[in-house]
């Protein structure tokens, strides 16, 4: 590990004001710890301590140089994380994903945290798809047509659901006419496999899960269409869902490696389970 002890020595004796308390702590003996520090006064022709009974107080000197230390240690360990020992095994381990915005907003932010709280040398970039990447992961519409290629690539599907704000929901389920007339906001995704009846009243298209969601919210005669995990993973609880069955706008997710050197390691595979754990 790349670091000068003598700087984490006297970070750490300024943190706790005690020779023996940063003694402890670093496993090393009193008398190193004092030793260390001296040196370090020697060197900067400062003195750094007031020493006193039972504890030690930085001087002005000392308050200054801290900033200065612990700016340096901060340099050791970013060094030490992009090329030490353990960091050029993580660094090199890095995997990029390109995903949609279906993808990207509410499925991989709690898959990849919980590989990484368990994997702490796994990294990720995460890309618009269309971009070069290791893995491409994406949200299709279910077809008629089956295409035996793709088909073991499917980790899940991705059902759609009607929502309204609070405010419309009840004169919504009051009555089958308000509903059948109410204007909709529709993620973009289920835009080709509208029926007719449904994409007359569409008033906007989005790809963006946050726009399609602040439109509903914040009006009393919208309803929205949206895929299903969109709504478990808003801080948004305004939104209700509407008993509506929608079976010819659900879609599937697929995920693909670029290689299969990607597809045969340890954190694709793990992806990829986590994935289809969190889907239906």
């Amino acid at each position: 590990m790349v670091e000068d002890f003598k700087l984490r020595v006297f970070v750490e004796v300024a943190s706790l004001s005690s020779f023996t308390k940063a003694a402890q702590k670093l496993g090393v003996s009193q008398p190193a710890i004092s030793q260390n520090i001296a040196d370090l006064e020697k060197n900067l022709s400062v003195k750094l301590f007031e020493r006193m009974r039972g504890e030690v107080l930085l001087t002005d000197a000392g308050k200054a140089f801290l900033q200065y230390a612990n700016n340096i240690l901060y340099w050791y360990k970013a060094a030490d994380n992009m090329f030490g020992t353990v960091g050029s095994s993580a660094f090199s381990k890095q995997i990029t994903i390109s995903a949609d915005t279906i993808v990207s907003d509410c499925i991989l932010p709690p898959v990849l945290s919980s590989i990484i709280s368990s994997n702490a040398k796994a990294r990720f970039s995460v890309l618009p798809v269309g971009e070069n990447s290791d893995i491409t992961i994406y949200a299709k519409l279910r077809t008629d047509a089956i295409n035996f290629d793709s088909y073991n690539n499917i980790i899940g599907i991705l059902p759609a659901t009607i929502v309204a704000s609070s405010g419309a929901y009840d004169s919504i389920t009051s009555g089958r006419s308000d509903f059948d007339s109410a204007p909709i906001c529709c993620y973009s995704l289920y835009k080709d496999a509208l029926p007719l009846d449904l994409r007359s009243r569409v008033i906007c298209y989005s790809e963006s899960l946050e726009l399609v969601r602040a439109m509903i919210s914040s009006s009393d005669t919208i309803v929205g269409i949206l895929p299903q995990i969109a709504l478990s993973s808003t801080v948004n609880d305004s939104l209700k869902t509407i008993d509506f069955p929608l079976p010819y706008l659900q879609a599937d997710i697929f995920m693909q490696a670029a290689s299969s050197t990607i597809e045969e390691s340890l954190t694709f595979k793990q992806l990829k389970k986590i994935l289809a754990d969190s889907l239906i």
